[in-house]
């Protein structure tokens, strides 16, 4: 279904900042810093505006091709999708948030992670499975070498095997960032629920959210609008269509058994729009309950203590304010309202939703650099953006 659009008036919005935003991104293609941009915009529920900019690459690059329509691999931001899916099991009564890890999967039984719980693996609190290079080892070994040595020998038992990677950090104490953590709560999502994650997903948040673009594998018709713009992209691509979970059949098809609950989704600014937009109106998209109002408050209340600390990625201990499943970062470079939340995607895409203005946007900014983060177009954007609301 095709999205209804208004005049940025009609939404509450001063038209002449888009002009800008179109203009802050124009500059940054032409610097080199990003390939193109892509975004979408709504307020109270309205579909105001949308554009891409800049070029699309799907094996060759090609000039101001990229639309808004084009689909990209949206990295982290799939956590917050599982981590909505997830708090429909806690709003059917068949999990309680302070419930053990060790409950659904019993390897978790084994000291320090006997300790672990839901609420530690949706906040980033557990100190398992911390992404590799955002802190320091402390002697850990990486959670997917240690998995990728249980393929090798011929195992499949790939939970035992991650637990060999231990913590960072005691649980509760600190802040580090866990995509794996976020694959376990996939992987208790799929026990719980008896359907496959993607299966799970797709019934319960992107088919009620008519988010008709996004996709964990890629059909046909889709690949032709999805972008990539370097190798290791193009061949996560190619691997994607080659694979199927069915096909247990070596080391390769093994990674296949982790749910993909931390990465994995491609998708569109106006899709994730969509879904911010059902979560902004209190759990309801074009008249269909997706989630209730009392559970979005609950998932993105602030969780974290002031104990909590975030050493991640050369940070020195601040404060990190984070939901459960939302970050709820707040600092002096944004201006939007305090209780915004969202998640960002690798640094190359976001999505923010601003619940007291009633705000919701995406936007993707694939760099030139694949392994650059630049505060200029991630952040700065939202300063624009935020600037329009009347």
């Amino acid at each position: 279904m095709s999205q209804t659009y208004v005049t940025p008036e009609e939404a509450g919005y001063e038209e002449s900042r888009i002009t800008v935003l179109d203009h802050f991104f124009s500059e940054q293609i032409d610097k080199d810093v990003l390939y193109g941009a892509s975004y979408c915009m709504a307020r109270n529920g309205k579909f105001f505006s949308k554009n891409a900019l800049g070029r699309f690459s799907n094996g060759t690059m090609q000039e101001n091709s990229l639309k808004t329509d084009s689909i990209f691999p949206i990295a982290s931001i799939t956590k917050f999708i599982t981590a909505t899916a997830f708090f429909r099991l806690v709003e059917d009564g068949k999990v309680r948030l302070s419930q053990p890890v060790s409950d659904f999967i019993e390897e978790f039984l084994e000291p320090p992670f006997h300790q672990i719980t839901l609420t530690h693996l949706l906040s980033h609190t557990s100190g398992f499975g911390v992404d590799y290079g955002t802190l320091p080892s402390n002697g850990c070994p990486n959670v997917y070498e240690c998995i990728d040595k249980e393929f090798s020998s011929g195992g499949r038992n790939w939970i035992k095997a991650s637990l060999k990677s231990g913590l960072y950090f005691e649980t509760g104490m600190q802040w580090g960032y866990s995509t794996f953590g976020f694959h376990i709560l996939g992987e208790i999502i799929q026990r719980i629920s008896g359907e496959k994650l993607t299966d799970f997903i797709h019934k319960n948040i992107l088919e009620p959210c008519e988010m008709t673009s996004s996709f964990y594998t890629l059909p046909i018709d889709a690949i032709s609008r999805t972008t990539f713009y370097n190798e290791y992209q193009r061949s996560r691509l190619m691997e994607a269509q080659e694979s199927s979970i069915n096909k247990i059949e070596n080391k390769e098809n093994l990674w296949n058994l982790i749910p993909p609950g931390g990465s994995g989704l491609y998708s569109t600014p106006e899709d994730l729009v969509k879904f911010g937009t059902m979560l902004s109106l209190g759990g309801y998209y074009n008249g269909t309950r997706v989630i209730g109002r009392k559970t979005i408050e609950k998932m993105t209340r602030t969780y974290t203590k002031e104990h909590v600390k975030d050493y991640c990625w050369g940070q020195n201990g601040v404060y990190r304010r984070y939901g459960l499943g939302p970050d709820k970062r707040f600092n002096d470079d944004f201006i939007y309202s305090e209780d915004t939340y969202g998640h960002e995607g690798s640094g190359r895409c976001n999505l923010v939703i601003d619940q007291k203005e009633q705000f919701v946007v995406a936007y993707f900014i694939p760099y030139v650099k694949i392994d650059l983060w630049d505060a200029v177009p991630l952040w700065n954007t939202l300063e624009i953006m935020w600037s329009g609301i009347l």
